[in-house]
Formats: structure tokens, C-alpha cells, sequence
């Protein structure tokens, strides 16, 4: 009986333990929702897009307050949502013209009031940073989840044969074996002609040549096992938006007004309203230097018509000699809108477009994105 009395006595501690710790991850009775935090994005006429989708429980209807800041410009109405992101119109009686991008977007209406105290030296606990959509957690990963998520890349080992760029070969110096085989042939046949050769001389000019033939197809293999690369990654409104929450969390920025400023210095710095922006990275894994020189006869933008589109600037590093076993990155930016109709390039309905690259040893990809 004893035991028995021991045993129920801790289940009851047990049970009572996992109830009391539960109740740490229940919100509070009654505490209001989190608020819904995102940016205004990009503006067509009346048409204000944000960053808040159907992932973020975004419906037709819904009302927002736009601050920039920390000072309320508008009221918006949500009339369109996609996965990722939504449409809204300014509500009667609001300017739309007031608005600008990267204005911060919420839910909730926000009090004025004094400015937030610094911390006391006695806390120990750092503020948190505000809730902005999954950047609640830890923003380097997110920044991280993100750039993968908008990433795609292009491999090639510039070899004659299967998955060959080319017949052209810039991994395997193939020149160096010709060489390897042509110089101790030609000494080895003047030395003959003089009378200068023995056995151990043939032995060693034969064993000069097999040794080339054999390093050349080592690298050969090996070439073909490492492959270089282009990776491209589309810098949209969630990858800068992922940077901005990123950057203010290492800049201890935890005050709203001061990223809604981070955030329009990065769309301005990216100039992410006028155009669609790229980060490239060239890996070099061969054995030789590499260049795409002018990187924009290799980059071109096409639309949902198949229309191309040429760069409007690059980053001269894209460019420069890659050597090997070394990386090479910079941006590049295409226009966001037809020079020629002035009508967005991308799809009205889907956002999507297509970078294309061409002439990589012969070969090229195509890139679909959506933003």
C-alpha cells in the first residue's frame, strides 16, 4: 500500500506540474490579438499593394492604417489578396496620393503618446522586436529562409560530352597535356636523330607522356564531378523586407518609426519601385579563370509575351576575371516598366517574368519568378 500511495502522490505532482507549465504557452485572457505589421510595396494609380497575403490572413474588406513616421497618412481597404501579398484602395475620403512606398501597414490603430524609456540598467532582458509577420523569431533565418526561397541557379562544367556547356573545355586545361605529350616526343626525337638515345631515355620520355595523358584526365573527372555555377536571387519586397527586419535587430532598432525609415531607405537604396533587381553570384570551380564580359549580353528579362528586355545598370564585378575556385557577386537591375508603353512589365495577374541567361559556354537557363 505504501508504494502505491508513493506513486499516485507523484503522478498527482506530475500532472499538476505539466498543467502549470502548459499555462505559460496560453495567452492571457482577454489580451488582444498580435498585430499585423507589413509595408506598402508598390503603387499603380489608385492600386496600393502591401506585403500581407492569404498567409497572413488577409481577406477582401479588411481595413489597414498606413503611418509613416509614426503618423497616420491613410485608411486602405484590402480588395485583392494573393498568396504573398494584397491589393487595397484608400477608403472614401482618403488621399491615395498621401501614400508612398514603404510605408508601414497595420491593423491596429496606434495611440500617440510619449516616447518609450530606455530599459533600466537592473534589466537584463532585452526588448523584443516588434511582431512583423514570421520575423518574430529569429531574423537572420528568416532573411536566410528567404533568399533561398527567391533563389535559383544555373550549373555547368564548360565540357565536350554529356551535360557539356560546350565543346569548349575552360575547366581542363587540355593544352598542358599537348604539351606534356609534344615536348618530350620532339626532344626525344632530335636525340635520336644525333644518336643520343638509349633504353632508359625511351623508357622515361614514354613514361613522361603516359604521366600528361593520365593528369589530363584526372582534372577531366574531376571537372565533371565539380561543377561552377550562377546563382540568381530575386530581391523582392519580402527578401528586402526580411533585410530590413534583419538589419534592425543588429542595429537594436527596435522603435516602429525607425524601420519604417530603414525600410524606405531600402526600397530607394534598391530602387525596388523602379526596378526588378537581381543579386548574382558566379562560382568559379574549375581550374581556370572565367568572365562573362559584358555580363548584360549574357542577362536579359522576359516577360509573359516573350519580350526582352535589357539591363539598365549592373554592378561592374560581374564583369571582372573570376579565378578559379573563387566567387564574383553583384546586382543587376531591369526596368520595371516598358520604356516604350510605360505598362508594368510584369504580368498584371500572375507577377511573373523570366531572366534569362545565355551563351554560358554555349549553354543557357531560364528562370521563372513571381512576385
Amino acid at each position: 500500500m505504501g508504494m502505491r500511495k508513493l506513486a499516485a502522490f507523484l503522478a498527482l505532482l506530475f500532472f499538476a506540474g505539466s498543467a502549470a507549465y502548459a499555462d505559460d504557452f496560453l495567452p492571457a485572457a482577454g489580451a488582444p490579438p498580435p498585430a499585423l505589421s507589413g509595408m506598402v510595396t508598390r503603387l499603380e494609380g489608385d492600386q496600393i499593394r502591401i506585403s500581407l497575403g492569404k498567409d497572413k490572413g488577409m481577406a477582401p474588406g479588411k481595413e489597414l492604417y498606413v503611418y509613416r513616421m509614426g503618423r497616420q497618412v491613410a485608411q486602405i481597404r484590402v480588395t485583392k489578396v494573393e498568396d504573398l501579398y494584397s491589393w487595397a484602395q484608400a477608403v472614401a475620403g482618403q488621399a491615395p496620393t498621401e501614400i508612398r512606398v514603404g510605408d508601414v501597414v497595420t491593423d491596429q490603430i496606434r495611440v500617440s503618446g510619449p516616447s518609450p524609456q530606455p530599459p533600466s540598467q537592473e534589466s537584463t532582458s532585452a526588448p523584443n522586436l516588434p511582431r512583423t509577420g514570421d520575423f518574430a523569431g529569429d531574423p537572420l533565418k528568416e532573411f536566410q529562409r528567404q533568399m533561398v526561397r527567391h533563389s535559383k541557379s544555373f550549373f555547368f562544367a564548360g565540357m565536350s560530352g554529356k551535360g557539356a556547356a560546350s565543346t569548349y573545355n575552360p575547366s581542363v586545361p587540355w593544352w598542358d597535356m599537348a604539351a606534356g605529350i609534344y615536348y618530350p616526343a620532339a626532344s626525344w626525337g632530335t636525340m635520336q636523330k644525333y644518336g643520343y638515345t638509349d633504353p632508359y631515355t625511351s623508357v622515361a620520355v614514354i613514361g613522361s607522356i603516359i604521366g600528361s595523358v593520365a593528369q589530363y584526365n584526372q582534372l577531366k573527372t574531376q571537372a565533371g564531378k565539380t561543377k561552377s555555377s550562377i546563382e540568381v536571387i530575386l530581391w523582392d519586397h519580402h527578401v528586402a523586407d526580411a533585410y530590413v527586419m534583419y538589419f534592425a535587430h543588429k542595429e537594436a532598432a527596435y522603435d516602429l518609426n525607425r524601420i519604417s525609415e530603414l525600410r524606405t531607405r531600402q526600397m530607394q537604396e534598391r530602387s525596388l519601385e523602379r526596378n526588378i533587381v537581381f543579386q548574382v553570384r558566379i562560382q568559379n570551380n574549375s581550374f581556370m579563370n572565367m568572365q562573362f564580359s559584358p555580363f548584360n549580353w549574357h542577362a536579359y528579362l522576359v516577360d509573359s509575351r516573350g519580350r526582352r528586355y535589357r539591363a539598365e545598370r549592373y554592378d561592374g564585378s560581374l564583369d571582372t576575371m573570376v579565378a578559379p575556385q573563387q566567387q564574383v557577386e553583384g546586382y543587376i537591375y531591369f526596368p520595371r516598366y516598358d520604356p516604350e508603353t510605360g505598362s508594368p512589365i510584369p504580368d498584371p495577374d500572375r507577377n511573373n517574368f523570366t531572366f534569362l541567361l545565355e551563351d554560358i559556354y554555349g549553354k543557357g537557363a531560364r528562370f521563372h519568378f513571381n512576385e
